[in-house]
């Protein structure tokens, strides 16, 4: 590891030398790397990046928000369940640059268990394995599940903490995989609470699984769950940036997006309907706001047409996504949502 606290780099031992090799040797050239993002929230995305001959997946962190690089964290807690031999991506290598972060990880193997089965006792006695040996799973949902011939691996480590979870976030974890696991059968839900439950005793398995199907019924209420419980397809997700975060298009319209980049932001409030130069009609909503407070307060800030955009992204059609983007300015936000204009 090398760095002072606004640059750092740590690269795997086993991989350095090949990273190295490749050109990559400061934590800038790995937060540049060019690649089609695949998945995202307003301050950070995930790209798949085909580098040395090999598919890798880059966390490209944008801003770092209070000074706690999320990036960085997960990092370590990948190099902490690697040396305990627990189911994980394999990193290769994280790093803070200025304002930016990153972490790159192996490609996955196997499926996300939304789309296939898996053992379900094997599935219980892993999670139980991470928690009992110190680390909580707060994101354990089913697309953050990937099973392989080799067994599962979980996604998402970055809110993951250094500790044995309480009985009520082993409850809230187990929960949440259960109401986003849409294809399970019964019989193999309640295989999954008994693998997990043994050796735990804090609470009967009568109680345990009870405690689980409440925690459950009230996660089906939100939102977020609802969205991961929809339909999933084949269909190709994919992303690239024209203009940093501040113009985000689906690469099938990248070059109708780059045409029309200087009406994206006009500065106010507006709703029009526009032709392509490929001759798509399109509908672009354009919004100014305020929140200078809120940036000062180190918080998230996130527009509406960010949110649209993540819902059609994820959605079981998402061909209705054209392109999406934010910036910030001196004391505000503007952003700007484009999307097939199915109606005229």
């Amino acid at each position: 590891m090398r760095g002072d606290s606004r640059n750092s780099l740590t690269m795997h031992p086993l991989a350095s030398d090949w990273l190295i090799s490749i050109g990559l040797a400061s934590s800038g050239d790995f937060v540049d790397l060019p690649g089609e993002i695949v998945s995202g929230h307003v301050d950070r995305h995930v790209r798949e990046v085909k580098l040395g001959g090999r598919i890798v997946y880059l966390k490209r962190e944008h801003r770092i928000r209070n000074r706690v690089s999320l990036s960085e964290h997960e990092g370590k807690i990948l190099a902490e369940l690697e040396s305990q031999s627990l189911p994980a991506p394999q990193w290769l290598a994280f790093g803070i640059d200025g304002g930016r972060a990153f972490l790159l990880v192996e490609a996955i193997q196997g499926v996300e268990l939304r789309r296939t089965s898996c053992d379900p006792e094997r599935l219980g006695h892993e999670i139980a394995r991470v928690h009992h040996s110190g680390f909580t799973t707060p994101d354990l949902s089913a697309k953050h599940v990937f099973v392989s011939d080799e067994g599962v691996t979980f996604l998402d480590w970055q809110r993951s903490r250094r500790r044995k979870p309480s009985t009520s976030e082993r409850i809230v974890t187990i929960a949440f995989l259960n109401s986003t696991w849409v294809h399970a059968s019964p019989q193999e839900r309640q295989s999954m609470f008994a693998a997990y439950h043994r050796g735990w005793s804090v609470l009967s398995l009568s109680e345990f699984i009870t405690a689980i199907e409440t925690e459950t019924s009230r996660l089906m209420q939100h939102r977020s769950v609802q969205r991961q419980r929809q339909p999933i397809d084949d269909a190709p997700r994919r992303l690239v940036w024209l203009d940093g975060e501040a113009v985000c298009a689906v690469p099938a319209h990248a070059s109708d997006v780059r045409a029309i980049m200087p009406r994206l932001y006009p500065g106010d409030n507006t709703v029009s309907s526009i032709v392509l130069p490929s001759g798509v009609k399109a509908k672009l909503v354009c919004r100014r706001m305020r929140c200078a407070l809120r940036r000062m307060m180190g918080r998230r800030v996130r527009a509406v047409e960010m949110s649209e955009a993540r819902r059609l992204f994820e959605s079981s059609d998402p061909t209705e996504l054209l392109a999406f983007g934010q910036r910030l300015t001196r004391f505000g936000c503007e952003s700007f949502l484009l999307t097939e204009d199915r109606a005229a």
